[in-house]
């Protein structure tokens, strides 16, 4: 996971700051001496009365003015933003997150320097420096926020955060797996890893791009959560629980029909007419050879749970299945999505289907032994599917 913790660049943004101010005070005492230098041929040109040496010594003239206003400007850049910079490693130093020390310090430089641009160099150097502006608001924009750090975080304690239910509350069939926190010691966290099987990973980015933050592990090799960062690709970060199948299943995408002018989109996918409910909430994309793979796939029960949080999106490649909740990061909400992905998981997982919510390397001090529920185990026909339409 990414760190909060930037202490490490305050000695590196110190010394570019220095560097950075001293070069910029080294062209501005150049440019002012280019401006007394200036200063002197005007002098001098005032005396010329021949018409070709004054040709000369006016071209001479206009070719030092540029010299003075660009080593001035360079100048005044310089010792800007280095003073931006040096201030940079100075909140750095007291804890603040580079992005946001970044927003603090070089607003006001970065300012001075673009009217200073335009006041020596001409309006036309406004363009490339609002490219820059732009860029460098992008990059402290685009910063991971600590909210979703601190909810990334809290997931990772997702084995001694469940919550005892009523029985009443439990669903037929469901796998018992809830842990009363206030009674528990935490022994270990989800186990983070640098990267996710080959088999899983080939599918992270046909699900939306965007710049991975975390990987957890639920099952070694079979279950994996991994938490997705929004950049110039992708407008929306999301959590996905990847998983191996059992068996290929046919490729399909169900995510919730859009809604436009506060009403649900037309359904132009597979319908299920056993199951209106459904079909009103969601959008299967499929291909036309694996529609009768697909419904038979969509289960009563796989249906019931994508019901129960409509906001998920199911898609299955090949023999990887990925249940995706996209939006701010939510350690509730993503509670919820991996108690989900645990039953689809036990219907149609590798290796039988382990429970997710007994997860590897994540053991609790005292904790209940977790139930399985009995699986309803589907033949699929093994067949690759074809491509899916383009939408």
């Amino acid at each position: 996971m990414l760190k909060q913790d930037d202490r490490s660049k305050f000695a590196p943004l110190a010394a570019a700051g220095v560097v950075l101010g001293a070069g910029g005070y080294l062209a501005f005492r150049h440019g002012r001496g280019k401006e007394v230098e200036l200063k002197e041929a005007k002098k001098a040109l005032a005396t010329v009365r021949d018409k070709d040496k004054r040709d000369v010594l006016v071209a001479q003239n206009e070719q030092l003015d540029k010299q003075t206003d660009a080593y001035k400007f360079t100048g005044v850049a310089g010792i800007s933003l280095g003073v931006g910079i040096a201030l940079m490693a100075v909140l750095v130093g007291a804890r603040v997150r580079l992005r946001h020390a970044a927003a603090l310090a070089l607003a006001l430089p970065f300012t001075w320097v673009g009217y200073r641009a335009v006041d020596y160099l001409g309006i036309v150097y406004l363009v490339p420096f609002a490219v820059v502006a732009i860029a460098l608001i992008g990059w402290i924009a685009m910063g991971t926020s600590d909210k979703s750090l601190r909810e990334i975080a809290e997931f990772r304690r997702f084995p001694t955060r469940r919550e005892l239910p009523s029985e009443d509350a439990r669903q037929p069939g469901y796998r018992a797996a809830f842990v009363d926190a206030t009674q528990l010691e935490q022994q270990k966290l989800l186990a983070e890893v640098t990267r996710l099987p080959p088999s899983l990973e080939r599918v992270l980015p046909l699900i939306g791009e965007g710049r991975p933050l975390s990987y957890f592990q639920l099952k070694r090799d079979l279950a994996y959560v991994a938490f997705v960062e929004s950049d110039a690709f992708n407008a929306s970060d999301y959590v996905t629980v990847l998983m191996l199948l059992d068996e290929t299943g046919p490729r399909f995408v169900a995510r919730p029909l859009p809604i436009v002018d506060g009403k649900r989109d037309a359904n132009t996918g597979l319908r299920f007419k056993e199951d209106r409910a459904f079909s009103n909430a969601y959008l299967v994309e499929v291909s036309a050879k694996g529609r009768a793979e697909a419904q038979d796939f969509i289960s009563p029960v796989v249906r019931d749970e994508l019901l129960a949080f409509p906001s998920l999106w199911l898609q299955v490649e090949g023999n990887v299945m990925a249940l995706t909740l996209f939006g701010d990061y939510d350690a509730g909400a993503t509670d919820k999505l991996v108690d989900i992905a645990d039953v689809l998981f036990a219907e149609y997982g590798a290796d039988g289907g382990p429970s997710l919510l007994e997860p590897d390397d994540a053991e609790v001090l005292g904790a209940p032994a977790l139930k399985k529920k009995k699986k309803k185990k589907k033949k699929q026909s093994g067949v690759t599917p074809a491509a899916l339409p383009s939408v």
